[in-house]
């Protein structure tokens, strides 16, 4: 992404004065602004960062640093307690094979948390009027914006209530939508860590949280979540996300050629 002299791309709102304002000549960046008080500043402000945008930052960035150490785990041949043959990550690399699980939980949490923020953002700045939701046996709840973002489930934030505040269809059905669902699963998983998913014990055959992680590219949990995202955008994506967009898929084509080499 070419240098737009807005700042850093992580901005929430950043735009150009139409006309002079004050001191301030035409095309002068004007930034949303965040002031609060402060113990030692009295009153402090900063240019109010977004939200998403800071954790798809994080994300893409575990989801890198992860990847980086995959081919770092080295591997012994091994027979299973059943007879089959397989690998096993030797002893030395095992300090490297949890800082890659690491890296992967934060990837997978920061990607799901920037959908939710995104949803909730869209809710409590656009939404005018109550909010009406269909549930299972037709029931209807009726809640105010607030309500909301505090009670609805991040499915229902997506599947419901984004479509009509923005304009877009549902994404419900389409590869977005599965993209969402995939990603919810190992953000479910990783939140609400179980047992059986710590220690396979002899249900191989099963792929637990870890296997899930060895199994997929930490890469596309952050590209879940864009794709996601960039549903509600169908034609011009908002500076952050675009921004976001790139570096995730220049992540992916360097991965990708460090790989091949």
């Amino acid at each position: 992404m070419t240098d737009d002299n807005f700042g850093d791309w992580r901005i929430d709102t950043v735009s150009r004065l139409a006309q002079s304002f004050g001191d301030a000549p035409v095309g002068t960046p004007i930034r949303l602004m965040s002031t609060g008080r402060h113990r030692k500043h009295n009153y402090l402000s900063f240019i109010t960062p977004n939200g998403s945008a800071l954790c798809l930052n994080v994300a893409i960035g575990a989801a890198a640093l992860g990847e980086a150490i995959r081919p770092r785990l080295m591997l012994a041949p091994t027979v299973t307690h059943d007879g089959h043959r397989g690998s096993q990550v030797r002893d030395e690399s095992t300090g490297d094979l949890y800082y890659f699980f690491e890296q992967s939980i934060i990837s997978v949490t920061m990607s799901f948390l920037a959908i939710e923020i995104f949803a909730n953002t869209i809710i409590g700045r656009r939404a005018k009027e109550n909010i009406v939701i269909k549930r299972k046996g037709g029931v209807e709840k009726n809640l105010t914006p607030k309500e909301a973002e505090r009670e609805l489930s991040t499915e229902e934030k997506l599947g419901q209530v984004l479509p009509g505040i923005l304009g877009v269809s549902c994404p419900r059905g389409n590869r977005a939508w599965q993209s969402f669902k995939t990603l919810k699963d190992a953000r479910d998983a990783t939140v609400h860590l179980k047992s059986r998913d710590i220690y396979t014990r002899n249900d191989v055959g099963r792929e637990s949280l870890f296997f899930h992680y060895l199994n997929h590219d930490a890469r596309d949990f952050p590209k879940a979540a864009i794709k996601v995202i960039t549903h509600f955008f169908p034609r011009d994506l908002p500076r952050w996300l675009l921004h976001a967009k790139e570096i995730a898929d220049r992540d992916s084509r360097l991965g990708n050629a460090m790989t091949a080499l």
